[in-house]
């Protein structure tokens, strides 16, 4: 017996799943955030160090806590072959239409069918009015990340932001130099100016002289 491998791999197989995490901001959580902040006491940060890198870091990495402490977040697997009229609410009536179908239960799985392609037709119905509104109201940027969805394009990352020579040397010509945590202004190059020649106009004729008096 010869098995036999396919040459062609299924899209969901092409590449691994990836798990994205964003916060749900909401009125009631930014008051808690905010609250949170207010009754911090900002001078323990400005007397703990002299330096202003470490400073700067210390607050931003507070800050950062208080708001993964107030802010719920959300966990999502997103799959290679995720349409993006897919909802979360269509994939929990995929799941139960699944689980349905495995407990051999045909009333059930006719349910659990029927309401998952209702949600599905109302899904696209209301994407498709989505794109029909962003071509209307002429929203170029909503329609390019429309298009990237559709086509699935990915741009690559530009090389400048694994470029550590060129941060290097941009550090390097910025304006002020930071030492000992004194600003001290760089002196700018000077700037050397094209030399323009002068254009030197011929002498009048000797009749367009005027007559001696």
């Amino acid at each position: 017996m010869v098995h036999l491998i396919p040459t062609y791999r299924q899209k969901l197989k092409l590449c691994k799943p990836v798990v994205r995490t964003s916060k749900q901001w909401n009125s009631a959580a930014t008051e808690d955030l905010q609250a949170c902040l207010d009754c911090t006491d900002w001078d323990v940060f400005r007397t703990a160090t002299n330096s202003l890198d470490k400073f700067t870091e210390t607050v931003t990495s507070y800050i950062n806590f208080c708001e993964d402490c107030c802010i719920p977040s959300r966990t999502r697997v997103n799959y290679n072959n995720d349409k993006p009229w897919f909802t979360a609410k269509c994939s929990q009536l995929r799941l139960q239409k699944e689980e349905a179908f495995k407990s051999g239960d045909r009333d059930r799985f006719r349910e659990s069918k029927y309401r998952f392609s209702k949600v599905v037709r109302e899904a696209k119905l209301l994407y498709s009015e989505k794109l029909h509104h962003q071509f209307s109201a002429n929203d170029s940027a909503s329609v390019w990340k429309g298009f990237r969805q559709i086509t699935n394009y990915k741009p690559k990352a530009p090389n400048s932001i694994n470029d550590l020579r060129l941060a290097n040397d941009l550090k390097m010509s910025s304006t002020v130099a930071l030492k000992d945590n004194v600003v001290v202004p760089m002196t700018p190059s000077p700037v050397t100016l094209p030399i323009i020649p002068t254009l030197s106009l011929p002498a009048s004729p000797p009749h367009l002289h005027p007559p001696p008096s």
